[in-house]
């Protein structure tokens, strides 16, 4: 699905500055802020503003089309919702982030009595220190 037909099935107006805004959280390995979306978009002479950005990614996110989180320095991130999750190792350093391969998570049985619990997704942020901010400090 390109960035037209996403904004179209979420029954948003296609406009340039919206299909530009999809198409790099498209392309986006991580989770990024809405101040990275500006710079990147910008240096691209993609004309728009920072508001419309963030206006542009609350309307993704109540459609369900990006997933926000607070992963980085307290700001929220953005990224595309796509088939599966991802979690993340978070450097408390330099604010790198590191997909984990895998969810640590998968398999897991609830403890006994809350088998009638219906889990419908999960959160999984672990911070901590990369190995160049551990060397860097110590």
């Amino acid at each position: 699905m390109d960035a037209h037909e996403i904004l179209m099935s979420c029954g948003l107006k296609v406009t340039r500055q919206r299909q530009a805004i999809v198409e790099y959280l498209m392309d986006a390995a991580m989770p990024v802020t809405a101040e990275e979306i500006y710079r990147a978009l910008s240096q691209k002479e993609v004309s728009l503003w920072l508001s419309t950005i963030y206006r542009t990614l609350e309307q993704l996110s109540a459609k369900n089309v990006v997933r926000k989180t607070m992963l980085r320095e307290e700001k929220n991130c953005y990224e595309l919702v796509r088939e599966g999750h991802r979690h993340y190792l978070i450097c408390l350093g330099c604010n790198r982030m590191i997909a984990l391969d895998s969810c640590p998570l998968h398999g897991m049985k609830l403890p006994a009595g809350n088998d009638r619990f219906q889990i419908t997704g999960h959160r999984l942020e672990l911070y901590g220190y990369c190995e160049k901010c551990q060397r860097d400090h110590h």
